[in-house]
Formats: structure tokens, C-alpha cells, sequence
């Protein structure tokens, strides 16, 4: 009886929610902070324009979950509206995106509980393991125990978050620690470049680092299989989550450039809540440590989700090996990737009329069997061994590490156009399909 309650557990707005909140936070503690290397204004600008084009994103994305709840997120759209295979190479980029950044935040976690307890390097992959093993030890077995744990991590962290914005505020001194101050202890200069450094080239340079703050969010249509009213909660489960990660990332920008040590060392440093907590609490950096390991624990946790949810996809699609897409329920039968067989057709998968649109919409009658504990444990692990693989990469050649991120950005940014591709092809060629939220800025958005 108890697994029973356990797999049927109603998944709500506040646990897609907290979801998004769990897979994104983490990046705002840590790894945007390089950015400032071209200063604090040429920041903010990558930081609003960043957070404006993740809100636009968003809308649209929401905007085709009430319409069509795609389980397979952007290869599941990518197949319909661009065609099977390029919509394979699509599910490809966004694996390796899932994957890499699970191995980057699950390194930078590594550091810092390396820092904290003061072990030498060599204990690295030992903790990685670990991380690895804990975070299976809640995915795999789905329903409560998921969504509880998600939901927790996710709370914890934004008060944690919260608590250092409006602690610090205090401490602010925009004169004194936004300039980009250079010192030089051997010639005993200071050199002060002022907002903006290193022009327009430095700028598009750091500009993707801005990413930090919102990347992932976009994955939540993922759990569209796991929720009684998809057209609903996913579309308002996404919005709040982007908009508060959009406020956070405001206040998290502008309150740690405000206060010390200022731009330029916070640019150099791992954790830049170090500073903050360490005035408020009057604590070394060490002990400060400590409260930002829950953000980048839940950070990695949360990016497992979408990946073994894509995996299963592809091979529901027959594009993986059918192993994959094995469940701990059994074989998995996903709507959205079921009609493989029938043919791989550009837009052959998308109702053609407001008729064939009933065809795809889940009433509760529909869902009242949905079984939010079924989890592709298999996908899950090979994509949790892949990534521990690419953390054993990095320890034994260390160089690779600076170009993990470009590498998730690059596979995100072709998720992304492809999303946007979809949203075009779902309001120029499907407009009489049924949606229950529209996006307030349309094609332009």
C-alpha cells in the first residue's frame, strides 16, 4: 500500500516549481562570477539581456507544453517540427549538455568540500563517486521520495540564497568595489579600469557566462509525463520558476558586486557568497563554505532528471539501444515518442486541426494512472557513468576543464533554436490547436 501512495503522488505547480529551482540555483552561487573579468557594467548588461531572452524562451516553451506536452523536451519537439534525424542530433546536443553539466557542477562540489575539509586532490574522484551514489540513491526510486527531496533542496537553497542577499545589503558601496581595481604588489600600483574592460570583444566573450543564472529551466517540460494536468502545471511551474530565478539573479548580481572584496578578486574566487556570509556571521571562508554546498549539491542532483528522461526518449524513438528506455515499472511506453513507427515525417507526430487535437490532451479521467515512480533507471545510471567518466577526464587532464562549459553552452544553444524553431512552426502552421496559455509576445518573444 505504501508503494502504491508512493508512486501515485500528484505532482503539482510547486513541485515543477521547485524542480527548476533545484536544477538552476546552483549556477548562481558559483561559475558566473568569471564574467566580471570584463567588468561590472559589461556584466550587468550580459546579465539582463541573458534573463530577458531565458523569460522570452520560457514563454514559448510554455506556450507548446499546453498546447502539445512534449515528454522528450526539445528533441521531442525538434522531431516534429525540423524532421526525426536532425531532431536525433538536437536530443544529442541536449544529452551532452544534461551530462557535461552534471560532471562540471559535480567537480566544482568536489573543490569545495576538498577546500572544506582540507583533503589533497587525490580524494576528488573518491567524492565525486559519492555524490554520484547519493543522487542515484533518491532518483531511482521516483514518486515521494524524489519530489519531497527536490522540493527540500530546492527551499533550503533560496533561503540560504535570500538570506545572504538581504544580509549583505548592508555592506553595499558601489564607489568603492564595483570598479575593476587592479593591484600590483611588486610595482606597488593600482590601476582602476573602471565598469567596462576590454571592450566589445571581451564582452561577447564573457556573455555566455551570464548563462549560469537561468541555464536548465528550459528541461521542465521533461516531467510532463509525471503530471495529471501537463497543459497546466508545466506552462505555470516554468513561468514562476524562470521569473524567480530572474529576480534572484538580479539580487544576487548587484548585492555581491556592491560589497567586498569587489569586482576583481570576486572574479577569480569559486564561491562568491564566501565574502557576504563571512561579514554577516563573522565566520572564516572555510565555515562559510559550508552554506553554499546544498545549492551546488541540488544543482547536479537536479540536471540527472532530464537526462535519463531524454535517454528514455531516444530510445523509445528506437534512435538508443531499447534497453534504455527500461523502467522500474517495466517497459516504457511515453506518448511522445511512441509513433516512431509510423513513419518520420517532418510534423507528423503534431495534430493538424482543433479535432486531432483531443487526440493528444489527457483529461484526469485520462491520467489518474500516472505513475510518477516509474524512473529510466537505466538510462539514468549509463548517463550518471558517462558523466562520472568526463570528472575522471578533467582530473587526469585538467585543461579540458575550461572547455566543459563551452561545450554545454554550445548544446544548449542549439536546443534552443530549436525550440524556437517549434514555437514558429506551432503558431504559423498550428494555430487551431487548443492551447491553455499563450505567450504574451508571440513569435517576437
Amino acid at each position: 500500500m505504501n508503494n502504491n501512495k508512493n508512486s501515485q503522488y500528484k505532482v503539482k505547480v510547486f513541485d515543477i516549481w521547485a524542480l527548476g529551482i533545484t536544477i538552476v540555483i546552483g549556477g548562481q552561487y558559483f561559475g558566473w562570477n568569471f564574467g566580471l573579468s570584463s567588468g561590472f557594467g559589461s556584466m550587468a548588461i550580459a546579465t539582463c539581456l541573458m534573463g530577458t531572452a531565458y523569460v522570452g524562451l520560457i514563454l514559448s516553451v510554455s506556450e507548446i507544453s499546453s498546447a502539445l506536452p512534449f515528454a522528450g523536451g526539445a528533441y521531442g519537439l525538434a522531431r516534429c517540427s525540423v524532421g526525426f534525424y536532425p531532431g536525433f542530433l538536437v536530443g544529442c546536443f541536449e544529452a551532452m549538455e544534461y551530462i557535461v553539466y552534471v560532471a562540471t557542477s559535480a567537480v566544482s562540489l568536489g573543490l569545495m568540500i576538498g577546500d572544506l575539509l582540507e583533503l589533497s586532490t587525490s580524494y576528488q574522484p573518491l567524492i565525486w563517486f559519492l555524490f554520484y551514489v547519493s543522487a542515484l540513491a533518491i532518483q531511482l526510486p521516483g514518486g515521494r521520495v524524489f519530489w519531497y527531496s527536490s522540493n527540500i533542496m530546492a527551499v533550503v537553497s533560496t533561503i540560504i540564497l535570500l538570506m545572504y542577499c538581504f544580509g549583505s545589503c548592508k555592506y553595499i558601496n558601489y564607489d568603492n568595489y564595483t570598479p575593476y581595481v587592479v593591484v600590483d604588489d611588486t610595482l606597488n600600483t593600482t590601476t582602476n579600469k573602471g565598469m567596462f574592460v576590454g571592450g566589445i570583444y571581451e564582452f561577447i566573450k564573457i556573455f555566455p557566462l551570464a548563462a549560469w543564472f537561468y541555464v536548465g529551466v528550459e528541461s521542465l517540460p521533461f516531467a510532463a509525463d509525471k503530471v495529471h494536468d501537463p497543459k497546466y502545471t508545466i506552462p505555470m511551474g516554468s513561468i514562476t520558476c524562470v521569473l524567480t530565478l530572474f529576480a534572484t539573479s538580479l539580487l544576487v548580481y548587484f548585492i555581491t558586486c556592491g560589497i567586498p572584496p569587489g569586482v576583481e578578486e570576486t572574479s577569480t574566487v569559486l564561491t562568491v557568497f564566501n565574502s557576504g556570509f563571512g561579514k554577516m556571521f563573522g565566520i572564516s571562508d572555510k565555515q562559510a563554505l559550508i552554506l553554499s554546498i546544498p545549492a551546488t549539491y541540488a544543482t547536479a542532483f537536479g540536471f540527472i532528471f532530464p537526462y535519463g528522461r531524454l535517454l528514455e526518449s531516444l530510445s523509445n524513438s528506437k534512435l538508443l539501444p531499447k534497453i534504455l528506455s527500461t523502467t522500474t515499472q517495466g517497459e516504457s511506453k511515453e506518448s511522445d515518442t511512441s509513433n516512431s513507427k509510423k513513419g518520420h515525417s517532418q510534423h507528423s507526430d503534431l495534430p493538424t486541426s482543433e479535432s486531432d487535437d483531443s487526440k493528444v490532451d489527457k483529461s484526469d479521467d485520462d491520467v489518474k494512472g500516472i505513475d510518477v515512480k516509474s524512473t529510466p533507471y537505466v538510462a539514468v545510471f549509463i548517463g550518471s557513468v558517462l558523466g562520472y567518466a568526463i570528472c575522471l577526464m578533467q582530473y587526469f587532464y585538467p585543461f579540458i576543464g575550461l572547455q566543459l562549459f563551452n561545450i554545454c553552452i554550445l548544446s544548449a544553444f542549439v536546443a534552443y533554436i530549436t525550440q524556437c524553431i517549434g514555437y514558429i512552426v506551432l503558431q504559423t502552421k498550428f494555430q487551431t490547436i487548443k492551447r491553455e496559455f499563450r505567450s504574451p509576445f508571440g513569435v517576437y518573444g
